[in-house]
């Protein structure tokens, strides 16, 4: 890896948004619980480490333990430019809305719809 690559901290959910990703992405997961990492400091079946192998994108994930803090953002946009063809790009976009309100929620502002898609809700893929 020579990029700096995400590595977000879910509340109990990094499973589910890393095998949603994976199956947006058509890429495997790889994921390692806190029992294999013979760790206390959570639940023994929650992630302790996970990511996508193979893929499009790079992600990183697990889920908080103790008291660390969990993702939470506003005003963040990801750009897939170049990660893949228009049409893949269009159909990787289209999973957005699945996301948000659910694991991963970027807003503009409080109370603002998920950012991603245009007023128009067209892709721009060049």
């Amino acid at each position: 890896m020579s990029a700096p690559a995400p590595y977000l901290h879910f509340p109990g959910t990094a499973r589910d948004a890393l095998t949603f990703y994976g199956d947006v992405f058509g890429c495997t997961v790889q994921l390692h619980t806190f029992e294999e990492f013979n760790r206390t400091d959570g639940p023994g079946h929650a992630i302790a480490h996970g990511y996508l192998v193979d893929g499009p994108v790079t992600l990183f994930a697990s889920d908080a333990a103790g008291d660390e803090p969990v993702f939470r953002s506003e005003g963040l946009m990801l750009s897939l430019l170049g990660a893949s063809d228009p049409s893949t790009l269009s159909t990787w976009f289209t999973f957005y809305p699945k996301v948000a309100g659910s694991w991963m929620t970027c807003r503009c502002g409080p109370g603002a719809p998920p950012t991603g898609r245009s007023s128009t809700g067209t892709v721009s893929t060049g």
